[in-house]
């Protein structure tokens, strides 16, 4: 998974862009792992409670990092 990340990034540096983001469920601890651990951070959290009553997560997290 991180050398996945690790080529997206440099993809997204090569086309001139500086800051990277992720969103993934509230919940998933797996995907925060993976995405801390390739140095992304905490940008936000958004609920909802339609969206839990539907999918059973309460909303979303997003992480950032420069490239």
């Amino acid at each position: 998974m991180q050398a996945l990340i690790g080529r997206a990034l440099a993809a997204g540096k090569a086309a001139g862009y500086r800051r990277a983001s992720i969103s993934f469920l509230i919940g998933n601890e797996a995907a925060e792992r993976c995405y801390a651990k390739a140095g992304f951070a905490f940008a936000e959290e958004k609920h909802d409670l339609d969206f839990e009553a539907l999918t059973g997560a309460p909303g979303f997290r997003r992480f950032e990092r420069a490239i």
